[in-house]
């Protein structure tokens, strides 16, 4: 079963998130788990590691870019997808999301849709989708 971890501070949004994407992605057998602070991500983490990972860059208790820096320190973490799924829209946290590899960066607000979509097509074996582009998603390796 492959699991993502979505790591949001407000807990409508991330119980929001969560069962849209286990109930898109359930024939994948998917499921989608939240975290509302660092610490919570980091032992989820370590505990039962994801295969996709949603992160917000405004926690209480750490910056979701420096909570990115210890989850790729993590056993078997360093390649896992991070999105960033945030307000904060600043050239310099993309820059800092690019540098840490994350797969995108995607701006709130957005659509559970375009976030179901874009874990369908960064789970690892994922299912191939035949969707148009999703605008409101940056690429951050696209900015280079």
């Amino acid at each position: 079963m492959k699991r993502i971890l979505v790591v949001e501070d407000q807990s409508a949004v991330a119980r929001a998130l969560c069962e849209a994407l286990s109930e898109a992605l359930e024939a994948q057998q998917v499921t989608a788990e939240a975290a509302g602070t660092a610490a919570a991500a980091l032992q989820s983490a370590r505990q039962n590691p994801p295969d996709l990972i949603f992160l917000d860059i405004m926690l209480p208790d750490m910056s979701g870019l420096d909570l990115a820096v210890r989850l790729r320190s993590l056993p078997g973490q360093d390649s896992t997808p991070l999105v960033f799924v945030t307000a904060r829209n600043q050239s310099q946290d993309r820059e800092r999301a690019r540098l840490l590899g994350c797969a995108a960066f995607v701006a709130k607000p957005c659509s559970l849709a375009t976030l179901t979509a874009l874990a369908a097509r960064l789970l690892p074996s994922g299912p191939a989708l035949n969707c148009d582009p999703v605008p409101d998603v940056v690429n951050p390796r696209a900015l280079d």
